[in-house]
């Protein structure tokens, strides 16, 4: 095939493709994981702390400081407890309005009433005085100096908020996005009781730009894993498109002892839906949750212990996965409870093993005692274990219930007597399992969108594990506050409803795996059904899609509809099955953040772990199997989004081979001319390509360290990935050359044509040359240094060098009605070499001395271009990494103003090379081919050019998708050993 039609190809598919990853990523949200936040209204008012200026803080001038309050509800003087809210990354202050309004709303029942929740505490609990600190807007995600002075004006604030309170007063610290960054800098700090950190990226920089952030992440990671101070930290999971939620997971301490505590949005009791980024601060199902925590932290103030403060953290956040809360030190265990049930108190023995109340209505509290049940003749059941299952709807189990739940009261427990009729002995039952389930409804969307869940709604679901020690073993309910509202159903399971599939990796991966689901001999329909695919791959890049299979599509007046529970060691989340045609109901879309690229976990990245809840009323609600298979579509928009920063490093790599390959055929070939960027490309495409993408397949598979390559330690499942991505990087590249050859076309004619307006001529007179002064040179280059070092950052020069090597590369090319005669001089020559197959043309006769010099100065023409060609293409896939900082510091000039020293980036060795090359280039283009630009005549120029692009591509392709920043500096190094050794005498002489 033609090398050109095999670009075109390539071109067009690496466009197709990185649209398809683009639609997929966007859509995956809905399928994954449906966003149903309830709208917060407030009626917010900010005062600004004046007192706060630069006596206390250096920053005075750039940042501020905002106290709160709701507008007639509360005072306007601080009297409660400190709180201090952080934005993140262009956050703003305002943000913290909707936590701190449900946290007024919460504590007052009306403007300036304490409510009685609050009020009827000894001690009485406090309000908050939640702060929050104004950025301007700061893109604090791309720059370590930036998030360094947030860090250093916040520390400066938590100084001044608490002088304003009794001595040996804490404070608790909310931090949103890389404003959990900032909170955690913060440590260690005795005055900080609490961290509670939203949609914050603790594991993994989202944009890995600044060497700087990285020490700071570095510097965290010691903090999150050894300091005692009680860590929440809340991800949105799969709807949160702006930072991936695998890097929101808190790394495992240390130590014991150390509370750090991960809640995922779709299984935070209470919440139950993913949250998108921005959403997170005012998705009323957990900013209600968030601002109660900190009410509960109060009543401890003004400082509280440790363990008592992860009491009530672990309380009011949970994630639906731990087993029952940390108990409180001043409650007794529920262990050392017994109590004598008697004949006399009103009891009831019901049919079977099994237990339904609904609506129940009686005075008092009643019993119901269960035996367990006997196992068959078969011994398929287990008989040394059982498990006893509660759910319990509009009441409580032990701690756990809705919010504001109804007076219905479950309490469990294990009984066991020498007769039926006589005192039974009862032992409080500990759970194994405790947790607030979510409700739906059959003809609903589970979560319904913009409104989710209700927080006085929840299932309590209590599971107990019963040695079967004797044929003589019952269970006792004990049932208070039956009003005629709510049910309770309890029954028992075994090992008997837990399915496995020996399903391999590969099976699913174009099929499906399906498990038939078991069901009791006597009929009953199990409450409770664990599935298991322990051998499938466990990975934020894989997306299962579950289908049932039910026998009827009918499923009506059920207390429990089918509730299956997907459950990883980090997070849960709850899909809605029913028998149903319609899509929403009829599959469920299975996903995971507990293994991810670039992240270090102790998490096993294999198995797929089910449950299955019902209320085993109808069978027909009950499926008779499951299949599962990898949805590809949604995975792919998995890659997409995790991915892109392998695209821009890797078409760097690809671009420096490209230099590599090209120089290599000029040295093998002495007098061969440097081939045009286009012939180079397709010259690579047909012989490097294929061998790159075999290469990056065997890399793949090696179990290489987290941090390199891929970042999944040599998965094999996933090696495949690599020679798409190399496709998908050259076509970028290929892509950017085409934009490049248009603008840079556009940009000669227009320029010839200004020229001939200018002259009043037809432009085929050059203007004359200009000799360049080396003196001046060094003059414009040391100012350019010393701007750089004391004003500007780096990057402003390095966008210079760019708009200079693009106009130098526009300058030496022809414009179109040039190229005639520009052939016509030519015409003694080709720019390529002939092919074999080609016959050899004649003899050219004989040419003077300056026939032979224009020849040569043309020659040396067409490889400056050709070079400046390939330069260009290098610095715009490298500008993309220089432009965040450019941002951050247009954004910090206009919102702070034009005398604000901007940290940072002042290091002027980074961009020399750049300079150089850039000023070189024009001198040599000025001097129209008497100056050759690089020179690969000697062994060590010959090496130097080699390595030098050797080396950037082994850096692009190893570490450039984690550390991209090392793209830069490298590549800034090795065009700077280029340059000494191919130009350096050149340089000076030519001055």
């Amino acid at each position: 095939m033609n090398h050109s039609m095999l670009s075109i190809l390539l071109g067009v598919f690496t466009a197709i493709a990185i649209f398809t990853c683009f639609r997929a990523s966007t859509q995956a949200p809905d399928q994954l994981s449906l966003q149903g936040c309830r709208m917060s209204y407030m009626s917010p008012s900010y005062i600004l702390q004046s007192g706060f200026n630069a006596s206390w803080t250096s920053l005075g001038g750039r940042y501020s400081l905002w106290l709160y309050r709701e507008v007639g509800w509360e005072n306007n003087q601080p009297s409660g407890m400190p709180v201090l809210f952080i934005p993140g990354n262009a956050g703003s202050s305002h943000q913290v309005r909707s936590i701190a309004s449900s946290a007024a709303r919460q504590y007052f029942s009306s403007p300036y009433v304490i409510s009685p929740d609050f009020s009827s505490r000894s001690p009485a609990s406090k309000p908050l005085d939640i702060f929050a600190v104004e950025f301007n807007e700061d893109l604090s995600a791309f720059h370590g100096p930036t998030l360094l002075s947030e860090r250093t004006y916040v520390l400066d604030a938590t100084h001044y908020i608490l002088s304003q309170y009794p001595p040996n007063t804490s404070i608790v610290i909310m931090g949103h996005s890389m404003g959990g960054v900032v909170a955690t800098s913060l440590l260690p700090s005795p005055d900080i009781s609490a961290i509670i950190t939203m949609s914050t990226p603790h594991t993994l920089p989202p944009a890995r730009f600044d060497n700087r952030i990285e020490d700071i992440y570095s510097t965290n990671h010691k903090h999150l894993t050894s300091d005692p101070t009680p860590i929440v930290s809340i991800c949105g999971g799969a709807t949160d498109m702006m930072v991936p939620s695998e890097s929101c997971i808190l790394p495992e301490p240390s130590t014991q002892g150390i509370f750090r505590k991960t809640i995922f949005s779709s299984g935070m009791e209470r919440c139950w839906t993913g949250i998108g980024h921005r959403e997170m601060v005012w998705c009323h199902q957990v900013r209600w949750q968030v601002a109660r925590a900190a009410l509960e932290l109060s009543a401890l103030a003004p400082s509280p212990s440790t363990s008592a403060t992860r009491v009530i953290l672990d309380a009011w956040l949970r994630n639906g996965q731990e087993a029952p809360p940390i108990p409180n030190p001043s409650v007794p265990s529920a262990e050392n409870i017994q109590i004598e049930v008697i004949p006399e108190l009103e009891t009831d023995y019901p049919a079977g093993p099994m237990l339904r109340l609904v609506n129940p209505a009686f005075h008092g509290s009643k019993v119901f005692y269960l035996r367990l049940p006997k196992p068959p003749e078969d011994g398929e059941w287990n008989k040394n274990q059982s498990s006893l299952l509660v759910y319990l709807a509009g009441g409580t189990i032990g701690s756990i219930s809705p919010f504001k739940p109804g007076p219905l009261r479950a309490s469990i427990f294990r009984c066991s007597s020498p007769g039926e009729f006589l005192a039974r002995h009862c032992t409080a039952l500990p759970p194994a399992t405790l947790r607030l389930l979510p409700v739906t409804h059959p003809d609903q969307e589970f979560p319904v969108p913009r409104a989710g869940s209700d927080e006085t709604e929840g299932i309590v679901f209590f599971e107990g594990e019963i040695p079967v020690e004797s044929a003589d073993s019952w269970v006792a309910i004990k049932v208070d506050g039956a009003n005629g509202s709510g049910w309770i159903i309890g029954g028992f399971t075994d090992d008997s409803f837990h399915v496995r599939s020996n399903a391999s990796p590969s099976s699913v991966l174009f099929g499906s795996a399906t498990v038939a689901l078991p069901k009791p001999p006597s009929g009953h329909i199990p409450l409770k059904t664990d599935i298991t695919f322990p051998n499938v791959l466990a990975n934020v890049l894989l997306v299962y899609r579950l289908t049932p299979k039910f026998a009827s599509h009918s499923c009506k007046d059920t207390l429990l509809p089918p509730l299956l529970v997907h459950s990883t060691p980090v997070e849960s989340h709850y899909h809605r099955i029913h028998p149903s045609t319609s899509p929403p109901y009829r599959q469920a879309f299975l996903h995971f953040h507990s293994s991810a690229p670039y992240i270090h976990t102790s998490f096993s990245n294999k198995g797929l772990n089910l449950t299955l809840h019902t209320s085993g009323e109808q069978e027909t609600c009950y499926p008779e199997s499951i299949a599962i298979t990898i949805d590809w579509w949604t995975s792919i928009g998995r890659w997409g989004y995790r991915y892109w920063p392998v695209l821009m490093t890797w078409s760097i790599g690809i671009v420096s081979l490209v230099f590599w390959q090209g120089l290599r055929g000029v040295v093998n070939e002495r007098g061969t001319p440097l081939p045009t960027l286009d012939h180079a490309l397709s010259t690579f495409i047909e012989l490097l390509l294929p061998r790159l993408i075999f290469i990056s397949f065997l890399i793949a598979i090696l179990s290489l360290p987290t941090p390199g390559y891929l970042g999944l330690s040599g998965v094999p499942l996933f090696a495949f990935l690599a020679p798409i991505l190399v496709l998908l990087s050259t076509g970028l590249v290929i892509i950017t050359s085409w934009l490049l050859s248009l603008l840079t076309y556009l940009a000669a004619a227009v320029s010839s044509a200004v020229e001939r307006v200018v002259r009043g001529k037809d432009g085929e007179r050059d203007p004359p040359m200009r000799t360049r002064r080396l003196r001046t040179t060094i003059g414009s280059i040391s100012i350019v240094f010393l701007l750089v070092f004391f004003l500007v950052p780096w990057q402003v020069a390095f966008l210079g060098s760019y708009l200079i090597i693009f106009h130098t590369t526009v300058s030496s090319s022809s414009p179109p009605w040039k190229r005639v005669s520009h052939k016509s001089k030519a015409s003694s020559f080709s720019a390529y070499p002939p092919s074999p197959s080609s016959p050899s043309p004649p003899s050219p006769p004989s040419r003077s001395t300056s026939q032979t010099r224009t020849e040569s100065h043309l020659n040396n023409q067409i490889h400056n271009h050709t070079f400046l060609t390939y330069l260009l293409l290098l610095t715009t896939l490298l500008l993309p990494l220089s432009a965040p900082v450019l941002a951050v510091w247009v954004r910090t000039l206009s919102t702070a103003g034009y005398t604000t020293p901007f940290d940072g980036d002042h290091n002027f060795l980074y961009v020399a090379p750049w300079l150089l090359v850039a000023d070189w280039a024009w001198t040599c283009v000025r001097k129209r081919g008497s100056v050759k630009m690089f020179e690969t005549e000697s062994v060590v120029q010959t090496a130097a050019m080699t390595w030098s692009f050797l080396m950037i591509t082994s850096i692009a392709f190893m570490y450039g998708p984690r550390y991209t920043y090392l793209i830069s500096n490298f590549t800034s190094a090795g065009l700077g050993i280029i340059f000494c050794v191919c130009v350096g005498r050149r340089y000076i002489e030519s001055g």
